[in-house]
């Protein structure tokens, strides 16, 4: 078989795997360049595509090519060369953002912006709400609650949101937690007395921001303590952005008055 219809025939076989929004997003953009001595060169628009096949589906292409041959594979990526200066243009920038967020003891990644991010027809609303919210924070779609599947962007989303207001409102503090990180602290901060700690951290922000929200389920302190940091910093019309498997309505045990909080803004699925 020649490459290119080795290469048709994964496609499909991939696309079986992981579905067609993904296979869509970031699969379809790679192009096979060459096979030669059991080694594979793909060509990726930029370096994050090959970082998130690394990261999600490291084995996957592998394990299908090999199917197929009969022997074994290994993969190299090469950049898009039209994209070569614009990538350097952007780690020298991503090294910037590094220093200030450590600086500022920011736990976002600050790989994911908006212009990396790979917007398509299944996560066009979710992409156009949160660059909104990112622009005017607290003034639009608040809270903004992202929801869909495993590796479809919602933490990139997320992050970019922090990333684009760290670099455009400098003075804003923005936090970024995880709802298992949320719910750590919490429980460490009834067992030793410091709930007022853990309200002026969460409570006197411009932007938060809260990954895996769904994993409060069952939690019921941190349900109580969400509710109110969810509702003083609305009131104050601090942004509140969150993130989910799956869309209020379908998180179980977890209180009504939570529920409504995450609802009473604007609801993307990805």
């Amino acid at each position: 078989m020649i490459l290119e219809e080795i290469w048709e025939k994964s496609l499909s076989k991939i696309e079986e795997k992981i579905g067609t929004s993904i296979f869509e997003l970031w699969i379809k953009p790679i192009k096979p360049v060459q096979l030669k001595e059991q080694q594979l060169t793909l060509e990726v628009p930029n370096r994050f595509f090959k970082e998130w096949i690394e990261d999600y589906y490291p084995t996957l292409i592998i394990e299908i090519l090999e199917g197929m041959l009969g022997h074994a594979v290994t993969l190299k990526y090469r950049v898009a060369e039209k994209q070569a200066a614009e990538i350097k243009r952007i780690e020298a920038r991503l090294e910037n953002r590094k220093t200030r967020l450590a600086s500022r003891g920011i736990y976002l990644n600050p790989k994911y912006t908006f212009e990396n991010f790979i917007s398509g027809q299944s996560n066009q609303f979710a992409h156009a709400a949160a660059k909104a919210v990112a622009e005017t924070p607290g003034k639009v779609y608040n809270p903004l609650f992202i929801y869909g599947g495993v590796g479809l962007g919602k933490t990139h989303l997320l992050s970019a949101i922090g990333n684009s207001v760290i670099d455009s409102k400098q003075d804003y503090n923005v936090l970024y937690v995880s709802s298992e990180q949320f719910t750590n602290e919490v429980v460490s901060a009834v067992r030793h007395g410091k709930t007022e700690e853990l309200k002026k951290k969460y409570r006197n922000v411009d932007l938060l921001l809260i990954d895996d929200i769904q994993f409060v389920e069952n939690k019921m302190a941190t349900q109580e303590e969400l509710f109110y940091t969810i509702n003083t910093l609305y009131e104050k019309q601090k942004q509140i952005a969150i993130s989910s498997d799956r869309p209020p309505k379908e998180i179980k045990t977890i209180t009504d008055r939570l529920r409504s909080r995450f609802s009473m803004g604007l609801i993307a699925d990805i």
